[in-house]
């Protein structure tokens, strides 16, 4: 029998150093940071040297250990403390303090009346509910620049009482309210409030209801304007959109010994901002620590947690770090930037605003070298806030992304960017680097470049450095052709270093970056989609970034594990759900070859998710068009160049609407080099709106009968993983196993057409917080868990998904000629199998096997020969591919028992007879070495002893699977007869759910029962057929099944066709949700985000429903056993039962099926049985003394 394999002492995951909680250190740390290893690679796991096959628990773990990325240089995440005391630089001569005074509203524009009005661009969900209330009256006035406003004084003119709020806006896009209650009264007919808000353009009197806002007579604003705010680098304009700026990180600065260092680690932060937060002598004594990157709702602290997942306002929440500024960034331009706030953020430093920016998980750079002095401390504010408006999702709040200090030079590259093309026979390749400098005054040097190939050679280029234009962030072009160009695909992701530099007027190199690159060319021929003139199948997964205790925010280390599994399982296609990645990601991808989605972060604005209107009259009307495009700007500036960026998506399951269009046309005008596509697809103007056409959740038949598609079709949400009925998963965790992925994407892959899909989901989207699972959005729908536990889905994927296609469920004979020829399918798309290394053992003993000459896409045979092959001799394949990043990896792995697998042959009835007591109200029956005991007036036994040991204390019952609960047993009779070697005791009754059942239980003197029964089925609901009996509480129990859906499970599948599991986990517990499960998660004993002390109740692998059983074998902690002798086609699983813990019920069933729960999605299909009329069977277990079976 094969044993439960725990994860060994540092168990698994990144948790155990999760990036997002500080290490202790003081001040700022930069790439020598702890933070910045590998947590794997001090994991007690085997070396991928000693592993022989995927089916070892520490195989994908070894694989995330031993793996070395280039973008493992590159991660600098950080373990900053904000500092108590602070050494801060006077910068009063640059912003001197505010003098302020009164304005009346008369100096300025204003605007009078009504503070609702559609403008008819919404029409299909025109009867949404507005924010702003459809009879409000606003009294606004725009200063016109940015402005501090200390107080605001009212004069009212009415004869009644209003009830109103002070707004302020910097833009109109969303109003936040600063007075949230304004009352004028006609003997208060004066008001002062107290705003004490800065650099806010807009400022407004709300009045939710209709009143005559004339009756307003006078407004007194104390301010004054704002200090100028820091100057935004811009690149140049597209559709009328100026390109965004975001540094890329430089290797070396002259002068400079970090260039880049990260601010993740501990910052201050609170959700409920206090008058002045902004300042530097803001009291912070009462806010909390909060890792960064991280979403606070994480620790309960955060804006959900505080209005209790009512988010019907704008909330700003405010994060604060004081730390230092490195003495060598003294005459180097400074810069803050972030890789992503949610959702709408301004940037304080020093108590200046530096700047604001709108979109989630977009990129944005900060100059703040006119706020800080190298050598002292800076304080640094964010505001962030969630806004009710916006069309973004809302699953995550705060500093999501890493935030990064860098210093450049004073003249410095701000911008890198690659194209590549090819000629016509995809031989030789054009790559243009773009690349733009900064500077206080007009660029004045030049950039220059170097190649080396993906072997570390040097290339030759014609054209090597090109000076930069005399104005700032606009592109510089050097324009080469490369001979005979290694190309880049997912099978064969090659890339290429280019290294840029900075060189000054006077010949002085002042920067150095590297970026990989690599050769590509993406085209659309009908309904293909072509990559280097080779069509394309997308194995996907959707995708979200996951810090198990930190929310759904970046986090390089769980991030990474999660992409090298996912490689693993040959995925090669992830969609960014639902928003665009951190440049950690493409970094990861480019070099794993997966193919990236990216999509942009607007989702579920559409007609029949209820809404307020602003969000879908932003959708739809031109006038709000700046911010989709910005967004779009933002997504596409950090991509683009990326290899693995295969096209964007504009947005997820969402109406079409005129800014989705203006954004379509925006992304072709500035990158036609990568195709869009949007969701959902059905509420485009035409499948040809887009280059891809989307579709959601297909059925198979939607496939089947679309046998050729017009344009390329995406499925990039399909094949819902279970996940939201979590009752059903933990009543019987084999429930995944019904999870039928291979037949959907066989429909796919050979679809003329289908481009490929996306399951939902790669990972679990349930983060720990201090009090259990992340409260506000839960959905345990991955094929990884939280901690990147492998889960039964990931195994089923990686089968479905991978390119060595081979029949995993046929039964191949004894070969006649002594050649055994299994056929197999190469779903590679450049590659042929002749590339893949192939090992071959027959019952354990390497057999050489050379790998077929099979093309991309074709059919073939891998000829086995050996001598003397019999039945029951094991084959075993193994496919390992070398071409990526992942060292020899296994893409599949199958096994076959020729002539079909086979269980041990069972015994009829033998033995003599047992003796029969009719006495007492009870019937006994008695053999050699057992005595069983019925009650009369129920028909149930009550006890059954082997050697005097207690085995079985309850039953029979009827089982008719997990969704029929029988109740109220009637006895109808009981009788007890000799025939042959057998005690026959015939019970027979009702349940409430059931009008007749009989039980024929044959006893015979070895202490074989067989219970053979009838029963009038209740005519649905009816997944299992069969019989209970109730046990004493099991040591364990053990089996051996044949083949349901897969030849070859690993040693983590609760469906593994054999092996021991046992109710409780011993020797490992964690003591709160935050702490890390170091088990496998067939070992979990509790539902997530409960601590788990291993005895809450039985394991996974305990409860889980064993399939296609030849026997399963119960033992007890006396060591006695019993053992269902069935028949490859049987089914048994271990329940509770009630009210007694040391007991169980063991459920014995001769027909099984699933039938789909509540809540779960497309390809999760119901094998149907009968579930009325009459039935009849038997179930045979075998009492005895002590283990019969220990393989």
């Amino acid at each position: 029998m094969k044993n439960i394999k725990f994860i060994r002492a540092a168990g698994f995951l990144l948790a155990l150093c999760i990036t997002l909680t500080s290490c202790g250190k003081n001040g700022i740390s930069g790439k020598k940071d702890a933070n910045n290893e590998n947590p794997y690679s001090g994991m007690n796991i085997k070396k991928l040297s000693e592993i022989t096959t995927a089916t070892d628990s520490d195989y994908n773990n070894a694989l995330v250990a031993e793996t070395k990325l280039y973008a493992d240089s590159l991660v600098n995440t950080g373990s900053v403390k904000y500092k108590e005391k602070a050494d801060l630089p006077d910068i009063s001569d640059k912003f001197p303090e505010y003098s302020y005074k009164d304005y009346s509203y008369k100096d300025f524009k204003t605007y009078i009346g009504d503070g609702f009005k559609k403008s008819g661009a919404s029409p299909i969900n025109d009867n949404w509910e507005s924010f702003t209330a459809a009879d409000s009256k606003v009294f606004e006035i725009d200063f016109e620049k940015d402005f501090e406003i200390k107080s605001i004084t009212v004069k009212w003119a009415g004869k009644t009482a209003v009830k109103g709020s002070v707004q302020v806006s910097d833009d109109k896009y969303a109003w936040y309210d600063s007075v949230d209650r304004l009352v004028l009264t006609a003997a208060k007919n004066q008001v002062t409030a107290d705003v004490n808000e800065t650099h806010r353009r807009y400022l407004r009197l709300y009045f939710p209801t209709a009143i005559d806002i004339s009756l307003v007579s006078d407004v007194v604003i104390k301010g004054c304007p704002s200090n100028q705010t820091a100057a935004i680098p811009e690149g140049e304009e597209t559709n009328g959109i100026a390109r965004p700026v975001v540094y890329p990180y430089a290797d070396k600065v002259d002068g400079v010994k970090e260039p880049v260092i990260s601010l993740g680690g501990t910052w201050k932060y609170t959700a409920e901002p206090q008058d002045g937060f902004w300042k530097n002598d803001a009291d912070v004594s009462k806010w909390t620590d909060v890792p960064v990157p991280g979403d606070p709702d994480n620790l309960n602290v955060g804006v959900r947690t505080k209005h209790k997942n009512n988010l019907d306002g704008n909330y700003p929440t405010v994060f604060r770090l004081c730390t230092s500024i490195p003495a060598d960034y003294k005459n180097k331009e400074i810069i803050l930037q972030f890789e992503g706030i949610n959702y709408y953020s301004r940037i304080f430093v020093n108590g200046q605003l530096v700047r604001t920016h709108r979109g989630s998980a977009t990129a944005f750079a900060c100059l703040i070298t006119d706020y800080v002095e190298p050598g002292k401390d800076a304080v640094i504010t964010v505001e962030a806030t969630f806004e009710i408006v916006s069309g973004e999702s809302n699953l995550y709040q705060g500093i999501v992304g890493y935030p990064k200090l860098m210093a450049v030079p004073k003249e410095s590259i701000c911008r890198v960017q690659t194209e590549t093309d090819f000629d016509a026979s995809y031989t030789n390749a054009t790559l243009n680097v773009s690349a733009a400098a900064f500077s206080r005054s007009n660029p004045e040097g030049k950039f220059e470049i170097s190649l080396k190939d993906p072997d570390g050679k040097e290339v030759s280029l014609k054209n090597t450095s090109a000076a930069f234009k005399g104005e700032n962030n606009r592109d510089t072009v050097i324009t080469n052709e490369i001979k005979n160009v290694q190309k880049y695909d997912d099978e064969h992701p090659r890339l290429y270093t280019l290294t840029v530099s900075a060189v000054s007027k006077d010949g002085k190199t002042t920067e150095t970056l590297t970026k990989k690159v690599g050769f590509k060319k993406i085209t659309i021929s009908g309904n293909q989609l072509l990559v280097n003139g080779k069509s394309v199948k997308l194995r996907g997964a959707d995708w979200n970034n996951l810090s198990p205790n930190g929310g759904l925010v970046a986090d390089y280390w769980s991030d990474r594990a999660s992409l090298i599994k996912l490689a693993a399982a040959n995925v090669n296609y992830i969609r960014t759900a639902h928003h665009p990645q951190y440049s950690y990601v493409f970094d990861i991808c480019d070099e794993l070859g997966i193919y990236v989605e990216e999509e942009c972060g607007i989702a579920m604005v559409c007609r029949w998710t209820p809404s307020i209107y602003e969000k879908y009259e932003k959708l739809c009307n031109p006038a709000e068009s700046d911010y989709y495009l910005t967004y779009y700007a933002n997504m596409v500036e950090g991509s683009r160049s990326h290899a693995s960026l295969l096209f964007y998506s504009l947005g997820n399951e969402s109406d079409w609407g005129a800014n989705i269009e203006a954004g379509r046309d925006y992304i072709k005008a500035v990158d036609g080099k990568h195709p869009t596509k949007f969701s959902w697809g059905k509420l485009q103007p035409s499948e040809t709106s887009t280059d891809i056409f989307s579709v959601h959740y297909p059925t198979v038949g939607e496939i089947y009968n679309n046998t050729a598609t017009s344009v390329p079709y995406i499925y990039d949400e399909y094949a819902h993983v279970y996940g939201h009925n979590r009752a059903a998963y933990y009543e019987d965790p084999s429930v995944p196993e019904q999870w039928d992925l291979e037949k959907l994407w066989n429909l796919i892959y050979k679809q003329a057409g289908g481009l490929g899909g996306a399951i939902w989901h790669s990972r679990d989207m349930a983060t720990m917080t201090p009090k259990g699972a992340e409260k506000y959005f839960v959905r345990y729908w991955g094929i990884l868990d939280t901690w990147n536990r492998e889960k039964e889905e990931y195994w089923i994927t990686k089968t479905a998904y991978s390119p060595v296609h081979i029949d995993d469920d046929k039964v191949y004979d004894v070969p006649a000629s002594g050649t055994l020829s299994i056929p197999v399918e190469n779903r590679y798309q450049n590659t042929n199998l002749n590339e893949i290394t192939l090992e071959c053992t027959v019952n354990g003993k390497k057999t050489d096997v050379k790998m077929p000459d099979i093309a991309a896409t074709k059919t073939g045979n891998i000829e086995i020969k050996h001598n003397g092959f019999k039945n029951g001799d094991v084959v075993r394949l193994i496919f390992r591919n070398n071409n990526g990043k992942l060292s020899n990896l296994i893409v599949s792995e199958y096994e076959f028992t020729l002539g079909g697998r086979k269980g041990p042959e069972f015994s009829g009835a033998s033995g003599d007879a047992p003796t029969v007591n009719d006495a007492d109200g009870k019937i006994t029956v008695s053999g050699k070495s057992f005595n069983i005991v019925f009650d009369k007036s129920t028909g149930k036994i009550t006890d059954g002893k082997v050697n005097g040991k207690t085995t079985v204390i309850g039953g029979p019952d009827l089982n008719l699977g997990r969704f029929i609960s029988l109740t109220k047993w009637k006895l109808n009779s009981i009788s007890c007869a000799a025939s042959g070697s057998e005690a026959v005791v015939t019970v027979s009754g009702s349940y409430s759910e059931v009008s007749s059942v009989t039980f024929n239980i044959k006893i015979d003197g070895t202490g074989r029962m067989n219970t053979e029964f009838s029963a009038a089925l209740p005519g649905s609901s009816v997944e299992e057929i069969g019989v209970t009996y109730v046990m004493p509480l099991l040591k364990e129990f053990s089996w051996k099944s044949d083949v349901y859906r897969y030849s070859l499970l690993p040693d983590y599948s609760v469906a593994r066709l054999n092996g021991t599991a046992v109710p409780y986990r011993e020797g490992s517990a964690t003591k709160s949700p935050l702490d890390t499960p170091l088990w496998q998660k067939l070992m979990d004993t509790v539902t997530p985000g409960i601590a788990d002390d291993g005895t809450s109740r039985f394991t996974d692998d305990f409860r889980a429903r064993k399939h296609n059983l030849f026997y399963s074998q119960y033992v007890t902690k006396d060591n006695t056993a019993a053992i269902f002798e069935a028949d490859g086609k049987s089914a048994a699983r271990v329940a509770t039962v009630a009210d007694n813990k040391e007991a169980v019920k063991v459920m014995l069933s001769c027909k099984w099926g699933h039938i789909q729960s509540a809540g779960e999605f497309a390809a999760v299909y119901d094998e149907k049985i009968q579930s009325s009329g009459n039935f009849s069977g038997n179930i045979v277990l075998r009492l005895s003394a002590e283990k019969v079976y220990d393989k």
